[in-house]
This record gives C-alpha cells, sequence and structure tokens, in this order.
C-alpha cells in the first residue's frame, strides 16, 4: 500500500479486537495520514493516546463516534454487537462521501448493519488475535459495497495477515474455524505443556517445549508447500514412536472432536446472528 492510498482510519470501540488490529497495522507500518480511536471511558481513551493516536471518549465527548467518522475515509467498527442500535445511526449520519463502513462484529449481518448506517458502502472482515503480529487470517464480506473502497479495505486486512472473500454463510463458519481456532491450537500448547510435566520437566521448562513445538510446526507449516497431512506422514515412520503416539488421537477420533468443537461453535454464531439486540449473552 502506498503512502497516497493510505486512508484516514478511526476506530470505533476499544477492546482486544480493536487493540489487536491497531496492533498490527502499527507492526506492519501501514502510512495512515491519521487514526483516531473511540472508546467508552476517558481512563482507556488515555491509554490509546499514550500509542499516538487521538482517542476521544464518549465519557469527555457523547458524539466522539461521529467527530471520528465524519473526518475518516475507513470507519472500523468495533463496538459489542447489542451496543450497534445507539452506536450506528450516529456514524452513518457523520459519514463523508467515498468513506467505507468496516464492521468487525461476528453476528450482525449487512442487511442490519446498512439500515442503521444508511449506506451500502459497508463490508464485514472477521479477523483473529494472530492479526496482532501480522499472521492472521481475516474473511471478508463485500456485499454491494464499491469495489474501489473494498479493494481499499481487502489491502488493509492483507498487511495482518491472510484474506479471503466469503459469503455471509462463511464468514459464521469462520467465527470458529479462524476467529476461535488460536484457541485450539493454545489448548494443544496447554495440554502438551501439562504431558511434559507429567512426564518430569518443570513448568517453566514444559511451556518451553509446547511454546518450541507449535511455533516450530507452525513455521514449517506456513514455509511449505505439502499439506498438513503429508507434513504428518513425514514424521510418522511405521511402528516408530510418532506412529504410536499419534494412534491414540486416531484411536479417540480426534478428527470427529474437532468437527463436533467447530459445529458447537458455528450454532451459537448463528444463534447470536439472529438473536435480538441483548447485552446478556452476546460474547463470542
Amino acid at each position: 500500500m502506498t503512502v497516497a492510498e493510505a486512508p484516514a482510519l478511526a476506530v470505533v470501540g476499544a477492546g482486544s479486537l480493536a487493540r489487536t488490529l491497531l496492533a498490527g497495522w502499527r507492526r506492519s507500518g501501514v502510512p495512515f495520514p491519521a487514526v483516531t480511536t473511540v472508546s467508552l471511558t476517558a481512563a482507556r481513551a488515555a491509554e490509546l493516546r499514550a500509542d499516538g493516536v487521538t482517542a476521544l471518549s464518549v465519557e469527555e465527548d457523547p458524539d466522539a463516534a461521529a467527530s471520528a467518522a465524519a473526518a475518516a475515509r475507513v470507519v472500523v467498527i468495533a463496538v459489542k454487537p447489542w451496543m450497534v442500535d445507539d452506536v450506528l445511526p450516529a456514524v452513518g449520519a457523520a459519514l463523508q462521501p467515498g468513506t467505507i463502513v468496516v464492521s468487525v462484529l461476528a453476528g450482525v449481518r449487512l442487511a442490519r448493519l446498512r439500515d442503521l448506517l444508511g449506506t451500502v458502502d459497508v463490508v464485514r472482515v472477521l479477523p483473529n488475535t494472530p492479526s496482532h503480529v501480522n499472521a492472521g487470517f481475516a474473511g471478508i464480506v463485500a456485499g454491494g459495497a464499491d469495489a474501489s473502497l473494498v479493494g481499499i479495505v481487502r489491502e488493509l486486512f492483507a498487511e495482518l495477515g491472510d484474506v479471503m472473500d466469503v459469503d455471509e454463510d462463511g464468514l459464521d463458519a469462520l467465527t470458529v474455524l479462524s476467529g476461535s481456532g488460536p484457541a485450539f491450537a493454545f489448548l494443544l500448547a496447554e495440554k502438551l505443556a501439562a504431558a511434559a510435566e507429567h512426564q518430569g520437566f518443570g513448568p517453566h521448562d514444559a511451556e518451553r517445549i509446547a511454546r518450541a513445538v507449535l511455533v516450530g510446526a507452525g513455521a514449517l507449516l506456513a514455509d511449505s508447500r505439502s499439506s498438513p497431512a503429508e507434513l504428518r506422514r513425514r514424521i510418522t515412520s511405521l511402528r516408530g514412536v510418532t506412529h504410536h503416539a499419534v494412534e491414540v488421537f486416531e484411536d479417540r477420533d480426534l478428527g470427529s472432536i474437532v468437527i463436533d468443537a467447530a459445529d458447537a461453535g458455528l450454532a451459537r454464531a448463528r444463534e447470536l446472528a439472529s438473536a435480538p439486540a441483548d447485552p446478556v449473552g452476546t460474547t463470542s
């Protein structure tokens, strides 16, 4: 992305996902001419201001979201899903021509976003937490937004990792596959460390082993054109140590466990998408 193409950015919402995106863009050196964030509290705004952005808060200025949107060409909506009815109409009224709105909210569909914002130039993007270190994965639903504006959004999220165009049903699936997927990997690391402790290593060394194994395997997978199955086969010699260990996973049907977990997450994502706005129980 060239300096001329980098747009002024506003991020409405200052939770962990918003900060992940800002950290990833800062790390990749995207030359935004201006970055404005909007948080609920003055304390959170002060934290973000320390990172060199213009940080506004609703506590100090009830019109902060509209002010930020009016000055930006890309507006990222990262509030809690139950807040959209209160936040989006004011954002939509402040939008300037040629502005694209990016929702990173799970479960809030394009049709509702367009109605609340009063514009078709809105896309949905589902990034994940490895975006913080530019190793993320994001699904994007372009809908009927202007193609050139969608292109800008695609380039921005490509700075954070891989980007895939999907429909809204696909985005629901990605909520658990790529969004929750890092938690599955961290769970494996947690259990691998527990196994290392079981076999006699201290907690520090056990975590060191687990961390090195997952980082190394991920790097090898990223660097290889071979499939995960092929990479596994290469280190699973018949009747060898790895073969005996992997057989335990196969005997207990790890594949079905992962599919069942993904299906459970997808069911919850669809439940959230169809549920009325409610501040209770709306976390992903």
